[in-house]
């Protein structure tokens, strides 16, 4: 008896741990991913901004701010970007695509996807180096640096 409960609890563990996907492989993981996928509402555990003139950098969140985002599973989004040091305190909308093609899956689009502001704020083009279902992170957006003139490259690692 007491072995056919220790194989029970075997098969149910095997059966179990063969839904589970532990792959490493970034390309594997984001074979199928759309945009409807990132759906629900995400929050910054770091946003680094650093200049492309290779001098400062800044994290956002490590810094006391805070950035949260929600998804549409249409691509829309909106968001509120909060860092008091420098009294920003921004809400924005706009939508996700995948680049200017129509591509039904990330991969398909070398993983890249484009953030459009509904103001006349810039498009920001991401790349997923990353992503589970509740974290992701995204590099290579470009944008104004928060202290000043310059430009910056951006990274973001949410969960949801």
């Amino acid at each position: 008896m007491r072995f056919l409960r220790s194989l029970t609890v075997l098969v149910v563990a095997v059966a179990f741990g063969a839904g589970c996907s532990d792959s490493t492989d970034p390309e594997e993981d984001l074979a199928d991913l759309t945009v409807a996928d990132l759906a629900g509402t995400w929050t910054a555990t770091s946003l680094l901004y650093s200049a492309s003139s290779g001098g400062q950098s800044l994290d956002l969140v490590t810094g006391g701010g805070s950035v949260t985002m929600t998804i549409q599973s249409s691509g829309a989004f909106s968001g509120r970007t909060v860092y008091p040091p420098y009294e920003l305190d921004v809400t924005y909308t706009g939508v996700f695509r995948l680049g200017d093609t129509v591509c039904p899956v990330l991969q398909e689009c070398g993983r890249q996807l484009m953030q459009d502001f509904d103001d006349d704020g810039p498009t920001l083009t991401w790349t997923l180096s990353a992503y589970t279902d509740n974290s992701m992170t995204w590099t290579g957006g470009e944008g104004p640096c928060p202290w000043g003139n310059e430009n910056c490259s951006i990274t973001s690692t949410v969960n949801r």
